[in-house]
């Protein structure tokens, strides 16, 4: 699942972009070397008299504490914010200067510092002209050059339930800038969240399977001798709901052929 969605350069994933935008729409994913981020500048045709919208969207992902794929993405400008760079080497700077009064300094340490900070400023560098090179290639392509910037920002997060089974949630806010009417707004709305639906008919497994597969994950409960006390005395309130004490049971109509039901009012 997670790869389906990471993999955006797929012969499927570009198949479907070419039937979907057109063979002269703009397309390019990059994929950072040493980096677990991507950029991918993509365009999205829109009926007349809209105009279409270009995207330039950095992606980034993180495997969680409970084993989920948490994939993030957010505008591209994002990717080499000043803003970031500045308060990660102010934390690098600060976190030097502590170690250097707790631990000295050695010409080993101060090599290995500046070999880092300076790496940090190579990164910089690389990342700005790689932005720079695509906000270029999106001025020079004859149709997107003439769509509105729209931005996208949003998560997937695949979270697994039992070896092969697993839940996705999909989350992204997006501005499309100028003036779409609320028609075509919603009707684009229904297309981008309908991937949802896609990838789960795509991936769809035998239901008994999965069933088998859920159950298969849950433990054992505990018989009742290694209960504790407080749940014990959860048992035996329950238990004490069956206790003839007097009360007529009422006869309830059931929902099904296959279930009786009965109620009494226990005293307040």
């Amino acid at each position: 699942m997670f790869a389906d969605r990471w993999c955006l350069n797929s012969h499927e994933h570009l198949n479907k972009y070419v039937k979907k935008e057109g063979p002269d729409a703009i397309r390019q994913v990059i994929h950072m070397e040493d980096s677990r981020s991507m950029l991918c500048v993509f365009l999205v045709r829109l009926p007349s008299p809209a105009s279409n919208r270009v995207f330039a969207t950095w992606f980034t992902w993180r495997k969680e504490p409970d084993n989920s794929f948490l994939m993030a993405f957010a505008p591209m400008e994002d990717f080499a914010d000043e803003s970031v760079y500045a308060a990660a080497i102010a934390e690098f700077m600060a976190e030097q200067e502590e170690r250097r009064e707790r631990e000295g300094e050695t010409m080993e340490t101060l090599q290995r510092d500046n070999e880092k900070l300076k790496l940090m400023m190579q990164q910089r560098a690389v990342k700005k002209d790689r932005v720079q090179a695509l906000n270029d290639l999106i001025k020079q392509d004859p149709i997107a050059s003439k769509a509105i910037r729209g931005t996208v920002r949003g998560y997937w997060r695949i979270k697994p339930l039992a070896p092969s089974v697993c839940q996705v949630t999909y989350m992204a806010q997006a501005e499309l800038g100028g003036s779409i009417p609320m028609a075509l707004l919603n009707a684009r709305i229904k297309v981008t969240l309908g991937v949802v639906q896609t990838m789960q008919v795509k991936f769809a497994r035998n239901g008994k399977l999965v069933d088998k597969e859920m159950r298969d994950v849950f433990s054992s409960p505990p018989p009742l001798a290694e209960l504790s006390e407080e749940q014990m005395s959860v048992v035996e309130n329950c238990r004490s709901l069956e206790s003839e004490d007097g009360r007529e049971w009422e006869t309830l109509t059931s929902p099904s052929p296959f279930i009786t039901m009965w109620m009494k009012h226990a005293p307040a």
